[in-house]
């Protein structure tokens, strides 16, 4: 069962090819070491998947605090949220709403602040949890 847990990952391997290392890369893992793996690498390696995940975590929101943040916003940012979840771009929403593009700028801006995202991608990870 999938949920949603992310693990950092550390790939160490004695028999490494590049397809493998590009292959594990692509799927998420942190980093990719041959053995003998140098210590200092492999300290790094860690304090970054440590770093990674603590910013990750920082940045989830369950499911009733999403809920929650959907509710604190105004009319116009859950319009502007509807029209994001469907794909529209700024200058989309702000056509379809009779708004400025800087307008929908500041409303989508206000959407991020809110859920605590930072980009499209955040966005629609956020709100997949619904």
């Amino acid at each position: 069962m999938h949920r949603g847990i992310g693990v950092p990952i550390i790939f160490i391997t004695g028999h490494a090819d590049v397809d493998t290392a590009v292959d594990v890369l692509r799927k998420g893992a942190v980093d990719f070491l041959q053995k003998p793996v140098n210590e200092e690498r492999l300290r790094s390696s860690i304090l970054e998947a440590c770093m990674l995940n603590i910013n990750r975590d920082g940045r989830l929101l369950d499911r009733s605090r999403v809920l929650q943040a959907l509710q604190d916003m105004s009319p116009r940012e859950r319009q502007v949220t509807d029209l994001l979840c469907a794909g529209l771009s700024n200058a989309e929403i702000a056509e379809r709403l009779g708004l400025s593009p800087r307008s929908v700028q500041g409303h989508r801006n206000k959407v991020y602040q809110k859920l605590r995202v930072h980009n499209a991608a955040d966005f629609a990870e956020r709100l997949s949890v619904l």
